[in-house]
C-alpha cells in the first residue's frame, strides 16, 4: 500500500493528509484535481518522484514528490511497481 501525503508545516500535519494511491495515474489525477485552481496547473511530465531517505519520525523510507516550476508537493512511503 503506497500512501501520499501533502507537504505541510510539520510531519504530523502531513500525516493527517495521507491517502492511499494505487497507481502513478491515480496520484497524477489526485494532484491535477488539487491544482486545478493553480495558475501553473499540472503537467504530468513535470512530476518527479525521488528517493529522500529513511525517516525516523515515520519509520519508513520516504520519496519526495515534486513538480518542476512549482516545488515539493508531498511525499510517498513507497513506489509503484
Amino acid at each position: 500500500m503506497v500512501q501520499f501525503g501533502w507537504q505541510r508545516g510539520s510531519v504530523e500535519e502531513s500525516l493527517r493528509t495521507a491517502i492511499e494511491v494505487k497507481s502513478f495515474e491515480e496520484l497524477c489525477a489526485l494532484i491535477a484535481n488539487s491544482m486545478s485552481q493553480v495558475e501553473i496547473g499540472f503537467v504530468q511530465s513535470y512530476l518527479t518522484i525521488d528517493y529522500y531517505g529513511y525517516d525516523d519520525r515515520v519509520l519508513e523510507d520516504v520519496y519526495i514528490v515534486a513538480l518542476d516550476k512549482y516545488g515539493v508537493l508531498g511525499w510517498l512511503n513507497g513506489t509503484f511497481e
